[in-house]
């Protein structure tokens, strides 16, 4: 049971983004963390990102983040767009010592063109699809896509 595991976690780590769960075109893919500093601080090997073809959606807004929603969440929102958790994470380094720090966001991002659309607290993820463009949060705050600003 135990080599199992342990063949279950290599495998998961070594997967290539065009092996990734896939949610309309937008993959979800395990990518190796290659800071050594950050390795020391958390215990994991490799964050998940998400890709549009071969482009690293959040990358280009965030060098470190990984996604906390699972990919079979995601995909039963059953829409074009989806709420997703993210974090984004770095160390903070002062006289002989390294301090790891993460805050929690959600992402909406359109599944077919892989745009990110519009970004917000970790509490806006916590909600319901009312119509395929409208979100409404546990708190009762909307977000209409059909409003926002393009």
């Amino acid at each position: 049971m135990r080599i199992g595991a342990i063949g279950a976690l290599v495998i998961s780590l070594a997967i290539t983004p065009a092996l990734a769960a896939k949610i309309g075109n937008v993959r979800f893919a395990s990518v190796p963390i290659m800071d050594k500093i950050v390795l020391k601080l958390i215990d994991r090997k490799a964050d998940i990102h998400l890709f549009f073809k071969k482009t690293d959606i959040i990358r280009s807004k965030y060098r470190n983040y990984t996604v906390e929603s699972d990919a079979s969440d995601v995909a039963d929102q059953g829409n074009r767009i989806a709420a997703i958790q993210f974090s984004t994470y770095g160390v903070a380094s002062g006289v002989g010592r390294s301090d790891f720090h993460e805050v929690v966001k959600c992402a909406f991002v359109d599944t077919q063109s892989g745009q990110f659309l519009f970004e917000s607290d970790a509490q806006m993820c916590d909600g319901e699809w009312k119509k395929p463009t409208l979100w409404q949060d546990s708190s009762g705050r909307h977000l209409d896509f059909e409003k926002l600003p393009k």
